[in-house]
């Protein structure tokens, strides 16, 4: 599901004699449009891989992460010694419990594979978007 679909168009408008591929062109540009400018998935959860060069902690791109799949720092699974704050989307990478050789210098170190995304679409941002 997106934000908008074809047949919320077509109620909206009441035009029900429309070209739909062109429509749904039209639904689908709009749709990641506002992905875009608001950095967050709305009807339907995401599942996302991030890569981010090393730090004690990070902030992933999109909010409203439902699930954290893995946090590897240079591919060693330290999932269990990080916090995540999912409505802010920071990352905090505890150094205890496991024996890296963690520089502030390790380029693309740390990989993110989590779940975001927000299932009901708020009945006023459906509107505008329509």
């Amino acid at each position: 599901m997106a934000i908008i679909t074809l047949q919320d168009l077509k109620s909206y408008s009441g035009i029900t004699d429309m070209d739909d591929a062109k429509a749904q062109d039209v639904i689908n540009g709009v749709n990641k449009w506002v992905e875009n400018y608001t950095g967050r998935y709305f009807g339907e959860i995401h599942e996302v891989v991030e890569t981010h060069d090393y730090a004690p902690a990070i902030f992933l791109n999109p909010i409203d992460i439902t699930e954290v799949i893995s946090v590897k720092v240079y591919g060693q699974d330290v999932t269990a010694n990080t916090l995540v704050n999912r409505q802010t989307g920071r990352v905090v990478i505890s150094n205890s419990g496991y024996d890296l050789n963690i520089s502030r210098r390790g380029y693309d170190a740390i990989q993110v594979a989590y779940k975001s995304g927000v299932e009901d679409v708020p009945l006023d941002l459906k509107t505008a978007t329509l």
